[in-house]
């Protein structure tokens, strides 16, 4: 009776087998799982840049600048308001840019970040660019990963 003993683990042939299997599994789930990680952090950014520039167009109809000399815009002062976040103050403050459009009465917002990465870009701009359209502003991709934002601010009170 002892051929019938069984033995405990695995035999040389099923080891093999088993590590390709895992191999073949991994091989399918990393790639997967890469693109899920990018379109996360895409979906973050075009939450952020959303968030930031809606805050900055909220703190500018709130404060009504007096004239269209719009050097004094400063984002701190938003964000010391509370209408922009200082996480999306931290990342987008450097590519800021406040403009007076006086002919259209206008205040235009230009915000650019640097994705580094083009796929990222693409999926930043595709969520973005239809929230800033029909006449609100413009969503753009330059130098493959640059987002660029352009929103208005009808300067009513001129």
């Amino acid at each position: 009776m002892d051929f019938m003993r069984k033995r405990a683990g695995f035999t040389l042939i099923e080891l093999p087998i088993v590590m390709a299997i895992i191999a073949a599994l991994m091989a399918v789930l990393i790639p997967t799982a890469t693109g899920a990680m990018r379109k996360a952090r895409a979906t973050r950014l075009a939450v952020q840049l959303r968030n930031y520039v809606t805050g900055l167009q909220q703190w500018i109809t709130a404060t009504l600048p007096a004239s269209d000399d719009v050097a004094d815009l400063d984002v701190d002062n938003a964000v010391s308001m509370g209408f922009v976040g200082q996480a999306e103050r931290d990342l987008f403050a450097n590519g800021t840019d406040f403009n007076a459009d006086a002919a259209n009465s206008r205040i235009v917002i230009t915000v650019d970040y640097d994705t580094n990465d083009s796929n990222i870009a693409n999926l930043v701009y595709n969520s973005l660019k239809d929230v800033f359209a029909g006449g609100t502003g413009s969503a753009t991709v330059t130098n493959d990963t640059e987002i660029g934002i352009t929103a208005y601010v009808q300067a009513f009170w001129w």
